[in-house]
């Protein structure tokens, strides 16, 4: 089953209501109950059905790579900011300098005038290690001066500073809020960043394209006592990318039977609960969220309007060739 008519990836896409293709999930999209449902479910009670958002998918298929790749680009960093052992340098400037002396005298290096000669005397000097301004002066002249040993410094530093901000947003990344399908009040709530979003579940809009599943609501925005309509992405499969209207059929399939028929349509047992990923930080419930959630459920109405608003631009964007 078909949702949306092919379009081009920069098509904009508007958000439209899910209650417009429930007969079709009905018809085409077969749910059977199970031992445990597919996700991105995550539990399923007599009136409460969570799913989760994308944070945890995005974390695992776009943080984690990122992370990686910055520490091996940070890798690559330092093998061009030192691009050679001291120890194994030192080693070599003595072992030459030492042979020198056997061959030519102590004084070798008092009295030569071979450019050469006095160049791998000057990396160690008279003691035999590199100072911190003998290893300057080397990799001025390795470099080609101090502008380019300057830049690739910066280079290391800017390697750095990505590396560790990848991995701190990998480490503390927080885990947002699942979903709620409350079936006993026909309503779908959630909060992200202590913003409360609801509506009633016919006026559920969705988005969909190539990353996922955006669920469309009415919410706080941009702060509490403030409101529009808000939305929150979802992955139906994990994948993450290239998702197709199929990925999603059996999760939007999945909520509307069970906010139609009940947990006996979704699970075989009383109650499934599924663990969550592990994280150090969680979007925690704001406070006064019941009172607060109710104040978003008297204006979540203006979704219908919108949404009409919806077909009249989507219609006109498909006609335009950009």
């Amino acid at each position: 089953m078909r949702r949306h008519k092919e379009r081009a990836p920069w098509k904009l896409i508007y958000a439209r209501p899910l209650s417009i293709w429930w007969d079709d999930l009905r018809r085409n999209v077969k749910i059977d109950p199970q031992d445990e449902p597919l996700s991105p479910i995550m539990s399923v009670t007599d009136t409460i059905m969570t799913a989760k958002g994308a944070s945890q998918t995005a974390r695992m298929i776009y943080l984690l790579p990122l992370m990686l790749l910055s520490w091996f680009v940070l890798y690559i960093s330092v093998n061009v900011l030192y691009p050679i052992n001291i120890d194994k340098l030192e080693e070599r400037s003595n072992s030459f300098i030492d042979s020198s002396k056997e061959r030519f005298g102590d004084d070798y290096f008092i009295i030569t005038e071979n450019e050469t000669s006095l160049w791998f005397y000057n990396i160690v000097g008279s003691d035999g290690k590199i100072s911190v301004s003998e290893y300057l002066k080397y990799r001025e002249d390795q470099d080609g001066g101090y502008l380019y040993l300057g830049l690739k410094v910066l280079f290391f530093i800017f390697c750095l500073s990505i590396a560790l901000f990848c991995t701190y947003h990998m480490v503390f990344f927080r885990r947002q809020a699942d979903f709620f399908f409350d079936r006993e009040r026909q309503i779908v709530y959630t909060w992200h960043h202590n913003k409360v979003m609801g509506c009633k579940f016919e006026n559920l809009g969705i988005i969909e394209n190539k990353l996922g599943l955006i669920m469309f609501m009415y919410g706080e925005y941009p702060k509490r006592g403030q409101y529009q309509h808000i939305f929150r992405y979802m992955q139906p499969t994990d994948k993450g990318y290239f998702c197709t209207e199929e990925d999603n059929n059996y999760f939007l399939a999945a909520v509307l039977k069970f906010m139609e028929e009940g947990k006996s349509a979704i699970i075989t047992d009383d109650e499934f609960h599924r663990p969550k990923s592990f994280s150090l930080m969680e979007d925690k419930q704001p406070e006064d969220f019941e009172h607060r959630l109710e104040e978003v459920l008297k204006r979540q109405h203006q979704l219908v309007d919108l949404y009409a608003e919806n077909e009249i631009k989507q219609a006109e964007a498909d006609k335009k060739i950009f």
